[in-house]
């Protein structure tokens, strides 16, 4: 698949143009990852947004790191995986906006992943170029993000939640 259109199937890009998406793909670079492949690793700097163009990717979090919080999710002390992510999904978004640090790490589970990196400084340069393309990237990493928060959530409170949930429909019968 040739990079804009890849670019423009992107949950981060969907809605450019093709003249848009072609200025996206002049600043990525294609990067290949093996099967286990660590694309990057929590705590580590870097601010690139990557696009999956084929193959898959997990994000996950080490528990071994400690802490109270994740020695409850898993108690063994290995690693939660947050999510599997497929063709047209990103990931790096928070460390984009905010230049922190990696808040998890992701490794590439397909033998033959093929990924976009875009680099961060590049990308609002061309925003700054394009402000409208900017307003449409800025709206779909603000999409991007609510939704992994609203996934926090869920999982967090899953229990919880769905519990109050079930109860005061079962009060109404």
């Amino acid at each position: 698949m040739p990079m804009p259109d890849a670019i423009r199937k992107s949950d981060l890009f969907f809605d450019l143009t093709q003249e848009q998406a072609e200025l996206i793909a002049s600043i990525a670079v294609e990067r290949p990852a093996g099967r286990d492949e660590l694309i990057f690793a929590e705590g580590s700097t870097g601010r690139e947004v990557y696009i999956v163009v084929s193959g898959s990717v997990e994000v996950f979090h080490s528990t071994s790191l400690g802490g109270d919080a994740t020695d409850l999710l898993d108690p063994s002390g290995g690693e939660i995986v947050l999510a599997t992510l497929t063709v047209g999904q990103s990931f790096g978004e928070i460390a984009f906006v905010d230049q922190a640090v990696r808040e998890a790490s992701v490794r590439s589970v397909s033998d033959e992943t093929r990924l976009l990196a875009i680099n961060p400084e590049a990308l609002m340069k061309r925003c700054d170029e394009n402000p409208e393309m900017g307003y449409h990237i800025v709206r779909n990493i603000a999409r991007t993000l609510a939704f992994i928060i609203r996934g926090t959530d869920l999982h967090m409170l899953g229990g919880q939640y769905w519990g109050r949930v079930v109860s005061s429909a079962e009060d109404e019968f």
